[in-house]
């Protein structure tokens, strides 16, 4: 191991060991040059000069301008999804047919309960041709079958009644609920 010798006057060391004992980390005085020299040496290796730190915020900025611009387009274009989901809802409510809720004295009448009369009611109004299936709302507006189910959820999460019937033909059609006849 190679020993390297450096003279300092009596105050010069005393300071060295004042510094040295005030802290836990150091064993000795040569374990602490060893360590400050060590420290040093990283230090400088990591040293930037301010251009260079600079460039760094520079380029940092920018990445950052770059994210934002990207956010904000990508916002607008959920705004505008959702704006369009609103904009189908109301159509498809629109295009729906009123599906009628039997009275009290109609279930009473007859030997069905109320959730078959309204079965009952609703084929009528899908033998008249009216688009009442998910596949046959996009045909008669144009768009895309999910985007019309989509539809249909924003309205009854909007609390507009729309009730939906499995028929005979094993189809699930949509209606608008009515009121009682």
């Amino acid at each position: 191991m190679a020993r390297i010798n450096f003279v300092v006057d009596d105050e010069q060391k005393a300071l060295y060991e004042e510094y040295m004992n005030s802290d836990p980390e150091f064993e000795s005085l040569s374990h602490f040059f060893r360590v400050a020299a060590i420290r040093e040496m990283q230090e400088d290796e990591s040293n930037e000069t301010p251009t260079e730190i600079l460039d760094r915020l520079d380029r940092i900025e920018n990445d950052i301008s770059e994210l934002t611009t990207k956010i904000e387009g990508v916002n607008a274009r959920l705004d505008a999804d959702d704006t369009d989901i609103e904009l189908l809802a109301d159509e498809v409510r629109q295009t729906l047919q009123k599906l009628p809720q039997p009275s009290p004295s109609e279930v009473s009448q007859s030997d069905k309960n109320a959730e078959k009369l309204q079965r009952q009611f609703a084929y009528p109004i899908v033998e008249a041709d009216h688009p009442t299936t998910a596949e046959e709302l996009a045909q008669h507006l144009g768009e895309d079958r999910d985007d019309i189910e989509q539809a249909i959820e924003h309205l009854r999460s909007s609390h507009i009644p729309v009730v939906d019937k499995v028929l005979d033909d094993g189809k699930k059609h949509y209606f608008k609920e009515s009121e009682r006849r």
